[in-house]
């Protein structure tokens, strides 16, 4: 009960800053590239002076990428059904104002997916007399894994009209894997990369 009433107290302070301030919101559709591979983003943002909150969904783009670099996660997570093409997005967003008609800001965002990845494995079958090596290549799907992944980092937002935005960030972060595959021994269950991530996108500002 407790608990239900500080939760009530702080949604209720957090709404009157909220409306203290010139409260603005955001509708954004936004194509991202990310540490685990492609997606669109439809998220809502509340503007507060200069902070804002975002929360979202995505879909994963399913793209086959042949680099040979053996990678287990970077750029092979691969939708195997509906559900798994879907994921959350989460952030925070400081805007320091505007320079001209253009307001640079720094950003923390969260995606989170849970899916199969696409793999492509390369095995040695035989040896023959003059030692020459013939390899094999098998297509893997494991999973599902889910990843959290953690970016940090900088962006603008470019007003076109007065209630139209381009908006492009650029990140650096951890991703952070979690149910890896069982056949994944050297993961422990859980495993973490460095990544990055490009972003750009269009906004709607509704103003209060």
């Amino acid at each position: 009960m407790n608990q239900i009433l500080t939760l009530i107290l702080l949604v209720v302070i957090l709404n009157m800053t909220i409306k203290k301030t010139e409260a603005q919101s955001n509708i954004s559709v936004v194509y991202n590239s990310v540490h685990i591979g492609k997606n669109i983003a439809l998220s809502y943002s509340h503007v507060f002076g200069k902070h804002s909150i975002l929360v979202g969904t995505k879909y994963n783009l399913n793209t086959i990428v042949q680099d040979n670099q053996n990678e287990i996660f970077k750029k092979r997570f691969y939708a195997t059904n509906f559900i798994e093409h879907w994921g959350l997005v989460l952030g925070y967003n400081y805007t320091f104002g505007k320079v001209g008609s253009i307001e640079p800001y720094v950003f923390y965002e969260l995606q989170y997916t849970n899916s199969h990845t696409r793999n492509e494995f390369v095995f040695p079958v035989e040896e023959d007399q003059d030692g020459k090596v013939y390899y094999t290549k098998e297509l893997v799907f494991l999973g599902p894994t889910t990843a959290l992944e953690n970016y940090i980092g900088v962006g603008i937002i470019i007003p076109v009209l007065d209630y139209l935005l381009i908006t492009q960030k650029v990140g650096f972060g951890v991703s952070i894997f979690l149910n890896t595959d069982p056949s994944l021994v050297y993961t422990n269950n859980m495993f973490w990369e460095m990544g990055y991530m490009l972003s750009a996108g269009i906004a709607y500002r509704f103003i209060n």
